[in-house]
């Protein structure tokens, strides 16, 4: 399946205009669709559990907080994965355009980020540390104990940093 299958099977009265594979930022296959009146995203993912809990989480965010979340128009299944397709969120893409912008302008961005981030923390209070999944439609952190979790995260991190 891919970004012009999903469009046809999700809103079949549409034309596609154009496809623009997105090839940052992400480990899905992401790609902007243009169609007749807009442009949305298409993601497809080959990891189901990951994708069904990131696609749970941005519609928790967009419901119960202010941070400004493009919605999730349509999901479904392929064979091996599932794809979603979300509304494209108004802007520069930050991974090209953030180190072309002034000081200024790069420290009014992190600080939206860090009000954002503390917003999600406010509202997604949960028992446990770490990694977020969903368990029985319920998003659930994975780790009892935030030094082990944490310790582990640092080491993927300089490895990561190494490579």
């Amino acid at each position: 399946m891919n970004a012009v299958d999903v469009v046809a099977e999700t809103f079949p009265d549409r034309t596609v205009r154009d496809v623009t594979p997105v090839e940052h930022g992400n480990n899905k296959q992401t790609s902007l669709v243009t169609l007749d009146d807009r442009t949305v995203v298409v993601q497809l993912s080959a990891e189901p559990a990951a994708f069904r809990t990131e696609i749970t989480l941005a519609r928790a965010v967009r419901e119960r907080t202010t941070v400004p979340t493009p919605a999730v128009l349509a999901t479904g299944t392929f064979d091996g994965g599932r794809y979603a397709v979300i509304e494209r969120a108004h802007g520069d893409d930050l991974h090209v355009r953030f180190t072309d912008l002034s000081l200024d302008e790069r420290a009014e961005i992190a600080r939206s980020f860090g009000r954002w981030l503390a917003a999600c923390h406010e509202t997604f209070r949960f028992e446990r540390y770490g990694d977020v999944s969903l368990r029985d439609g319920e998003l659930i952190a994975s780790a009892p104990a935030w030094r082990p979790w944490f310790e582990e995260y640092l080491t993927h991190l300089r490895g990561k940093l190494r490579a």
